[in-house]
C-alpha cells in the first residue's frame, strides 16, 4: 500500500503469483481512522514527489479491481480494528517512537515544527476520538483475498 508505483506493485503481484495462486492484502481506507490521521499530518509532511500514488487507494475495491482484477478472482471484506490508549499523549508517545510514517515524519522536524506536530496529534485524537478518559481510535481496513487466474 505505501509502494510508490503502484501500476509496478500489481504487475508484479500478478507475475510472481502462479495460476491458482493466493493474494492476500490489508489496506486501510481513506475514510477510515488512518485515512482522517494521515490527513492530520498532512500539513507537516512534505509533498509526495510527482507520480507517487495514493496509499489510500488500495483500500477501495474500484482502485484494487482496476489494478488485479485481470489477473485475480477478487474477494473483499471490511474491518475495523480499534486501538485504545489511554491519552493522546501516549499514544504521540507509542506512534512516534514505533510507528514508521509518524516516526519518520517527527523526527525530519526541527524541534518548534515536532512540537507543533505533536500538539496537533494530541488534540485530533483527543478531539475526536477520546471518550471515557481515554482514546478508542477505530481504523477501518479492506481485506483483498485473490486468486492468481
Amino acid at each position: 500500500m505505501f509502494a510508490p508505483d503502484h501500476e509496478a506493485v500489481a504487475s508484479e503481484l500478478a507475475r510472481v503469483t502462479k495460476p491458482g495462486g493466493r493474494l492476500g492484502l490489508a489496506n486501510w481506507t481513506a475514510e477510515g481512522g488512518v485515512g482522517r490521521m494521515f490527513g492530520m499530518m498532512k500539513p507537516f509532511a512534505p509533498p509526495p514527489p510527482e507520480g507517487v500514488g495514493n496509499q489510500f487507494d488500495w483500500g477501495r475495491e474500484d482502485y484494487v479491481r482496476e489494478r488485479l482484477g485481470d489477473a485475480f478472482e477478487l474477494e473483499f471484506e471490511r474491518h475495523v480494528s480499534n486501538y485504545r490508549v489511554p491519552s493522546g499523549e501516549e499514544y504521540w508517545a507509542f506512534y512516534s517512537d514505533n510507528y514508521g510514517p509518524t516516526r519518520t515524519l517527527a523526527e525530519s522536524l526541527d524541534d518548534d515544527r515536532r512540537a507543533e506536530f505533536q500538539k496537533a496529534w494530541v488534540d485530533f485524537f483527543e478531539s475526536n476520538y477520546g471518550s471515557n478518559g481515554g482514546i478508542d481510535h477505530d481504523r477501518e481496513w479492506l481485506l483483498v483475498l485473490g486468486t492468481r487466474r
